[in-house]
């Protein structure tokens, strides 16, 4: 098991994938049932510290602010999920799942132009 800054026992271990991606291993409880997990620590541009882990392995819900889709227009999003099960390529596997998206408040990723469109109101000159 990992070990947090003040020395204490993590309920979960980090490990790398054959690419070199690190991986959590855990005991999930799902449904009063607990389960062994694998999934990813990263989601898009978000990295799960270890508060959000922890709140993962016992099924609760995160919201993430200012999460970078990897499509899209430049828009940050709001996103809330929690760990299920997926399917990717025909294989099933457990990994963050959103169940709820909303735009961030005005903002936007570095370098993308706004659109005509961003403009509420014209300034009056």
């Amino acid at each position: 098991m990992s070990q947090d800054e003040n020395g204490k026992k993590l309920p979960y271990t980090i490990i790398k994938d054959n690419h070199g991606r690190e991986k959590i291993h855990g005991m999930w409880n799902n449904s009063g049932k607990k389960k062994p997990v694998t999934f990813s620590r990263h989601y898009g541009n978000h990295c799960f510290v270890d508060d959000e882990i922890k709140s993962l392995l016992n099924n609760e819900t995160l919201h993430i602010d200012d999460f970078k889709p990897k499509t899209g227009d430049g828009d940050m999003l709001d996103v809330t999920g929690k760990l299920g099960y997926q399917y990717y390529m025909g294989k099933m596997f457990v990994g963050f799942s959103i169940t709820d998206v909303e735009k961030s408040a005005t903002r936007r990723l570095p370098n993308v132009p706004m659109q005509s469109s961003d403009i509420d109101n014209e300034p009056d000159y």
